[in-house]
């Protein structure tokens, strides 16, 4: 299966087959297949750090990036985002200041609805970010729309 290149191609692949896309802190997305669709560079460099920091101890995907409108204006149709102005989206200082993550399963698989592998992958992140002064938010933790895999910087 070919990797996909673009957001509007997540619905056909209905994020479950996208095992082939692991994250080794060493290889930055390039692992089976040779192709990511996540492209490190263009997050910021402090989510960069603990994307580094937390592979070292866990394997899991990453599954977004960085977005453009258009691809932010088709997640909302799609209800899996609930707003134009995310982060996902070029900042001012032109990264993305958001990554969207998913624990890694025995099977190589995204389990979904595995939502204790989530909660200890974020804890993973947010002991990172405490350990590195680095001020994040977590879907996990939003109230009205729990996007368990979003992870966000809240300031630089």
């Amino acid at each position: 299966m070919e990797v996909p290149r673009n957001n509007d191609q997540y619905d056909e692949l209905k994020f479950k087959d996208i095992g082939h896309i692991r994250l080794h802190w060493r290889v930055a997305l390039s692992l089976k297949g040779g192709k990511s669709f996540v492209r490190l560079e263009e997050i910021h460099p402090k989510l960069q750090m603990l994307v580094d920091k937390v592979a070292q101890q866990h394997d899991f995907y990453i599954v977004c990036g960085k977005r453009t409108m258009a691809e932010q204006v088709r997640f909302v149709e799609l209800g899996k985002s609930k707003t134009l102005n995310s982060k996902h989206l070029e900042q001012p200082d032109g990264f993305a200041w958001a990554v969207d993550v998913a624990p890694d399963q025995p099977d190589g698989k995204i389990d979904w609805e595995d939502i204790q592998s989530f909660i200890a992958l974020i804890g993973a992140f947010k002991f990172a970010a405490k350990v590195y002064d680095i001020k994040i938010r977590c879907g996990a933790d939003w109230e009205r729309f729990r996007d368990y895999p979003h992870i966000e910087l809240v300031e630089v």
